[in-house]
């Protein structure tokens, strides 16, 4: 079953022909083609162990993962230490009944001293307590 007609089969023969032709006369035309001056070759080489001298180094397996865990490690520590979400919202103080608000108010205002330093006026008041004494011990003596 062939439906080709002559003048295509004909067209087909002739190319394939030069296709043969072409293939048969690939070696010599190769070796013409590559047939160069000693010279010619010898730049290409000085060419080529220049670009392969000024490469800069490939990086060693070992000091990539290096890198690569060195900053995984730092990644993790950033992110370990941002706060949690739910860290984000004020912490809610204690409830307390109305009258024990009122209490603290009255003992606030009746105190000479703020809240943050009753530590050390109660200090202070010892130590002169305690100076008061040895001095009036004194006096008896």
């Amino acid at each position: 079953m062939n439906w080709k007609t002559q003048p295509e089969l004909t067209k087909f023969e002739e190319e394939q022909r030069e296709m043969e032709q072409l293939l048969a006369d690939l070696p010599s035309r190769t070796r013409e083609a590559v047939d160069l001056p000693e010279h010619f070759w010898r730049e290409q080489q000085i060419g080529i162990q220049a670009a392969i001298a000024t490469r800069p180094a490939p990086v060693s397996w070992p000091a990539f993962a290096f890198a690569t865990a060195l900053m995984v490690l730092i990644g993790a520590m950033l992110f370990r230490d941002l706060p949690a979400e739910h860290n984000l919202l004020p912490p809610r103080t204690a409830e307390i009944s109305d009258q024990q608000l009122l209490m603290k108010v009255e003992y606030t205002l009746q105190s000479d001293v703020p809240v943050a330093l009753e530590p050390a006026a109660l200090l202070a008041k010892e130590m002169e307590a305690s100076a008061n004494n040895s001095y009036s011990q004194g006096d008896q003596e």
